[in-house]
């Protein structure tokens, strides 16, 4: 369980807690921004030929949080990860 928050310093981070919320993604790579309850981030999901470990299309998402419970309101393909060989 987790929850984002801002420190005074306006720094984004993680804190665990009782909250959770589903971002709809594999793995979340950077906190795009956080704002009246919307949290934007950016991440990996599956291409249908993606290995398990290996989760190559980027996407942005919105998250809502209303009265302590989180949305997926926005799900944005931004391109594909190209992996070294």
């Amino acid at each position: 369980m987790c929850e984002v928050v801002q420190s005074h310093w306006g720094v984004l981070f993680v804190r665990r807690t009782d909250y959770f919320f589903n971002t709809g993604l594999r793995t979340v790579n950077e906190i795009l921004g956080f704002n009246d309850g919307l949290l934007k981030l950016r991440g990996l999901d599956y291409d249908n030929d993606d290995a398990n470990n290996f989760p190559s299309l980027v996407y942005d998402v919105e998250l809502l949080e209303q009265h302590g419970v989180w949305s997926l309101t926005n799900k944005n393909l931004v391109g594909k990860k190209c992996f070294n060989k």
